[in-house]
């Protein structure tokens, strides 16, 4: 939802119908039976507006389309590793930061390359889901601190 292109976003995945076979670590709350078909969706039994992926849906949407940066401005990378993505978007004075964790709990020093007002962000997704309320970035001058909890993301948004 915040790279170049079009988001692919198949009715139900908002509402964890798909089960993709991931060898039953898929906790029970997040699927409605225990071998949906991710394109006739026999198992939806309930359709609900507070799934933790709905609502990161909606904020990263929201963000999509008031945002110049996420709809067609620069992409460029700040840090990656193994499990870490952090990257902006940017157009004009207006800079998209988001950062991706794929692992475990970390906390990343990405230097003083970061355009942003100091302050502590907490991001447009701490609402969004519980993975995300611990994460934050805190910018200085001349430096900045990332922190990520495991399999979560933080998104923020700086027009200026």
């Amino acid at each position: 939802m915040t790279v170049r292109g079009i988001p692919v976003i198949y009715y139900g995945d908002e509402q964890y119908l798909a089960y993709y076979d991931d060898g039953h670590n898929t906790p029970p709350e997040n699927i409605n039976s225990d071998n949906d078909d991710p394109y006739n969706r026999p198992g939806m039994t309930s359709w609900s507006r507070n799934t933790p992926a709905f609502n990161i849906i909606r904020v990263l949407a929201d963000l999509r389309q008031r945002s110049k940066a996420v709809a067609a401005g620069s992409y460029n990378p700040v840090y990656a590793d193994n499990d870490v993505l952090v990257f902006e978007r940017r157009s004009e004075n207006e800079i998209v930061l988001v950062a991706v964790n794929r692992g475990a709990a970390a906390t990343i020093s990405l230097g003083s390359g970061l355009d942003l007002p100091p302050g502590t962000y907490r991001g447009l997704l701490a609402n969004a889901s519980e993975v995300n309320q611990g994460n934050s970035l805190t910018v200085a001058p001349g430096s900045a601190v990332l922190v990520l909890g495991p399999l979560s993301a933080l998104v923020v948004e700086s027009k200026g």
